[in-house]
């Protein structure tokens, strides 16, 4: 028998972005990673493009969410890429590759935004710590937070510290920075208003805000619905468009720079595929109903999305977006 689980607030929430009362969008009856039964509601605000899950979660209960034994900050992602390749797996990818034109942040990238100056700069969930490796060889001076104790990014020679972009350590607040680093983080904060104000005044006057987060407004979202691979509920608390994102930045006093889109040719993957089949089996075998039901991923949806997605729009195509934004110099 299909359990429904899905239970609605009485209170519907109110849009931090717009102020207007928000509409039951997706109902996720899983944890995504490990099958576990949950209530995951999302609700939508037409006006702002604002998805979040309510009721809120409490910290505590956050916290068991990255309980797992294999997540990207652990240094061993859930998500794994796959040989068993055919040709026609093969040349699918190299499709996308060939129409992929992404910006993907890299050391190199925030290394030419400081005109290779030597700088500042904080990782605000720096998972693994790879990124600020690179930085700090290319001799900026690197500071990072990460609220997960079991990511090997302690391991290691790193000035990092366990905290959340909500509650910034000590060691961090008394410094200020040229640059902040947001890589999939604000997706998963309690509170991203609050996280984009303590970003704010850790900012130098004219500093850089780079913050990535998941494209809600992609096609593949709208394909695989609750079993695509960057919804990862119940980690993930909010859910941005392009739009939103940078009005969310601008109610924090941010001034937009510039928009970034990433994440196509992996879509296409035979990981990707496997990893939202996995999901979809997870829901079948715990007998719970999300709304609305997906349809379970394959190869010919793989290639269907590929010929719809091609020549789309950046806000269609790519899974994920980031803002470029600085604090202003007055």
């Amino acid at each position: 028998m299909v359990k429904s689980m899905v239970e609605v607030s009485n209170n519907a929430p109110q849009c931090p972005l717009s102020d207007q009362e928000m509409k039951l969008w997706l109902s996720m009856p899983i944890d995504a990673i490990t099958g576990q039964p949950m209530i995951n509601n999302i609700y939508y605000c037409s006006e702002s493009d604002y998805g979040m899950v309510f009721p809120r979660p409490s910290i505590n209960a956050i916290a068991d969410f990255y309980n797992l034994n294999n997540y990207y900050t652990q240094g061993e992602s859930h998500f794994q890429e796959k040989s068993n390749n055919s040709f026609l797996d093969k040349l699918r990818v190299h499709i996308a590759w060939r129409f992929d034109k992404g910006v993907h942040l890299t050391a190199q990238l925030i290394d030419q935004l400081v005109n290779h100056k030597s700088s500042k700069i904080c990782d605000i969930g720096c998972g693994s710590g790879q990124l600020l490796k690179e930085l700090k060889m290319m001799g900026h001076d690197v500071m990072g937070v990460e609220p997960n104790e079991r990511s090997t990014v302690y391991s290691q020679d790193l000035d990092v510290y366990i905290g959340t972009a909500e509650n910034i350590p000590k060691q961090i607040a008394e410094n200020r920075f040229d640059v902040i680093i947001m890589t999939h983080v604000l997706e998963h904060c309690l509170a991203p208003k609050v996280a984009l104000s303590n970003i704010y005044e850790l900012l130098r006057p004219g500093g850089y805000l780079i913050c990535e987060v998941p494209n809600n407004a992609c096609l593949g979202f709208k394909y695989s619905g609750v079993t695509w691979t960057m919804l990862d509920l119940p980690r993930h608390l909010n859910f941005f468009t392009s739009s939103n994102l940078q009005e969310i930045c601008q109610q924090a006093n941010f001034e937009i720079q510039a928009i970034n889109y990433s994440g196509y040719c992996r879509q296409f993957s035979n990981s990707w595929i496997d990893y939202e089949r996995e999901i979809y089996n997870k829901i079948i075998a715990a007998q719970v109903n999300p709304m609305p039901f997906p349809v379970k991923n394959s190869k010919f949806r793989a290639w269907q999305l590929l010929f719809l997605t091609l020549f789309a729009t950046p806000d269609k195509k790519y899974d994920s977006i980031s803002v470029i934004a600085t604090k202003p110099q007055n």
